[in-house]
């Protein structure tokens, strides 16, 4: 497979707003309307939240940054400069003094991610309530009985 076909993603620097979306919750459903894509086309918004004594924890990896994946037309991301809650989308001009969005690589995404499932799982304690959040068991609730190195026993 050509290195060309990886899949990549768009990035897109927030502003004060954007960011306040962020912790509300409701960048990526605003996101995806302003794009016109449904769930299947991947957001990544490198900030989690979970709840402790019914508080809102938030943890931000990369303040003020959303990454969408690519496959759009490059048009339907720069469109998004002209909302309310976006400083800029990510780009350089080419040797033909064209604009070309700025990505990342799929894999430094998913780094991302297992840093913030880091950085969370280094807060849950013996006796914590749990929701899984994404993969096989989303949705799933359940209480942490133990906490080995990396790993929660969940009941």
């Amino acid at each position: 497979m050509d290195k060309r076909d990886d899949r990549t993603w768009v990035a897109v620097e927030l502003n004060h707003r954007g960011e306040s979306f962020v912790v509300d919750g409701s960048l990526e459903s605003t996101l995806r309307r302003d794009l016109e894509i449904d769930s299947k086309h991947g957001i990544f918004i490198p900030t989690i939240s979970y709840q402790k004594n019914n508080r809102k924890i938030p943890i931000h990896l990369l303040e003020g940054y959303v990454f969408i994946m690519s496959g759009l037309s490059d048009y339907q991301y720069y469109n998004l400069e002209k909302k309310s809650y976006v400083n800029q989308v990510l780009s350089k001009r080419d040797h033909n003094k064209m604009r070309v969005l700025c990505v990342i690589s799929d894999q430094h995404v998913e780094e991302m991610r297992f840093q913030l499932r880091k950085l969370i799982s280094s807060d849950i304690k013996a006796d914590d309530k749990v929701v899984v959040e994404e993969g096989l068991y989303t949705k799933l609730e359940g209480e942490v009985l133990d906490v080995e190195g990396d790993s929660a026993y969940v009941y």
